[in-house]
């Protein structure tokens, strides 16, 4: 069983990649 703490180190790190990903296409996008 995976320990909850790196459970949500991974989720965390793909969540502020894709939260990343997301605001560089807005970006590009309004511009």
């Amino acid at each position: 069983m995976t320990p909850f703490g790196v459970v949500a180190a991974i989720y965390l790190h793909e969540y502020a990649k894709q939260g990343w990903v997301t605001r560089t296409i807005r970006i590009a996008v309004n511009n």
